[in-house]
């Protein structure tokens, strides 16, 4: 048990320090010698779990204290060790259960890389699914390595992740030098396959001129008395310097900018129609939205003559608990569809916040034919901490895996320009203010 625990753990710690990614083709050792004699499979597997994500988890913290709930001190810590507690028993318990069926019906070692990504998958599935401890994002720095999700999607970069760690295993309990030669061989010939992709994969050049806003308003700032008024006037300042120094015919402004349910006759809404028209600029911003009796979290876009586009998309995965109430106790709905907005600037595919993280979610997207993918999003609740980059590591693999450009607006970051080949151009690290242009595949960044 010790030793899953210890496996779980030592995984965890590629997620914190990503830049030690490579570790993790190590770190799943201890997990094979738990697993070797097939006895315990749920709780061999519930401490692999548990130990992963109490540490791919424990950004969670960085929540305290959580003054834009009204809570301060021990309520405020205590909440959120029953939402981190709840997170790690669920998904040590489900993972426990899969490796236990594993353990009664597969066995042979040789299938668990893939059962592993099957795991993964399985996970990501349903209201409470999670994808933040899935190994591959942690490798997402590493471009000529993820080249392969392209074709077989980040999980075969778990599975590969998985089949070097069992070979090593093999090296260790048989001392075949063969299975070294293998483990090299596998790791070199995915790192070759991204190279000569990434060397002869051209994209096509990105033609339209947008902004990307971050504002950079915290979680309390975000939701205090009077708060929508101050932070349209601090997006909308930065969306004028935009406009001003560059001339850009779009701008993106992130998730829930406006954080009270909105409709055609409000006059919030009314002021960003007004404000686009003003400009003679495109704007689109996450916003919540009210459609009769339902709310929803949603992205809405307006032409430079301030009329709206007719399509409206709404967010898909909405966080359990997280979402499913906001201000006043409404009660939010999923989104059902994905869409495409097809504005002057080409046609966007949006995604909100975590549906970035499902590759199922990102593949709809993608079907449906837009010029590249944008992403919005608030992590202010995670300040700094690695859980925004995790969350961020995903959009780098819904680019490779859709092979779209993607453009990221993050509230208080990250915001980002990626390429279909997963390559960050520019971004605006956390709680950072500023905006990114994108001009005729020229790019600008302007930090304050």
């Amino acid at each position: 048990m010790l030793l899953c625990l210890l496996s779980g753990f030592l995984t965890g710690l590629t997620f914190v320090f990503k830049d030690l990614c490579f570790l993790n083709i190590f770190t799943l050792i201890p997990l094979f010698f738990g697993l070797e004699n097939g006895k315990k499979g749920f709780l061999k597997g519930f401490f692999y779990f548990a130990g992963l994500n109490a540490v791919t988890m424990s950004f969670f913290f960085n929540m305290h204290p959580m003054e834009f709930m009204g809570l301060t001190g021990i309520k405020s810590f205590g909440l959120i060790i029953l939402m981190y507690l709840g997170v790690v028993l669920f998904e040590g318990a489900a993972g426990g259960l899969l490796i236990f069926l594993f353990t009664k019906y597969v066995k042979k070692l040789w299938f668990f890389p893939l059962v592993y990504a099957l795991v993964e998958i399985i996970l990501s599935l349903g209201k409470f699914g999670l994808t933040l401890s899935d190994l591959y994002i942690t490798w997402y720095k590493i471009t000529a390595f993820i080249q392969s999700s392209a074709y077989l999607s980040g999980y075969f970069i778990t599975f590969i992740i998985l089949f070097i760690n069992l070979l090593i295993y093999k090296l260790i309990r048989t001392k075949n030098i063969r299975y070294l030669s293998l483990a090299v061989a596998v790791l070199i010939t995915n790192f070759a396959f991204g190279s000569i992709r990434m060397r002869l994969y051209q994209c096509k050049s990105f033609e339209y001129d947008l902004a990307l806003i971050q504002g950079n308003i915290s979680s309390l700032a975000k939701w205090e008395q009077g708060s929508i008024s101050k932070s349209l006037d601090i997006y909308e300042d930065l969306s004028r310097e935009a406009k001003e120094k560059y001339n850009v015919s779009g701008i993106i402004w992130p998730e829930t900018v406006i954080v009270t349910p909105v409709s055609e006759s409000s006059g919030i809404y009314k002021r960003v129609s007004d404000f686009a028209k003003n400009l003679e600029t495109d704007i689109y911003t996450g916003t919540f939205y009210s459609a009769g009796d339902s709310f929803y979290n949603s992205l809405i876009g307006f032409d430079k003559k301030g009329k709206a586009y007719p399509e409206r998309y709404d967010k898909r995965h909405l966080i359990p608990y997280a979402e499913d109430t906001f201000e006043e106790g409404y009660s939010l709905k999923e989104g059902k569809f994905p869409i495409c907005i097809d504005t002057v600037n080409g046609k966007a595919g949006p995604l909100i916040c975590i549906d970035s993280a499902y590759p199922q979610l990102a593949c709809k997207t993608a079907n449906e034919n837009p010029d590249y993918l944008l992403v919005i999003s608030n992590d202010s609740w995670f300040t700094d901490s690695f859980g925004v980059e995790s969350h961020f590591a995903h959009s780098v693999f819904r680019a490779v895996e859709n092979n779209k450009y993607l453009l990221r607006s993050g509230n208080t970051g990250i915001s980002a320009f990626i390429t279909p080949k997963g390559e960050i151009k520019e971004k605006l690290y956390p709680v950072k203010q500023g905006y990114i242009v994108i001009k005729k595949g020229e790019i600008f960044v302007e930090e304050k």
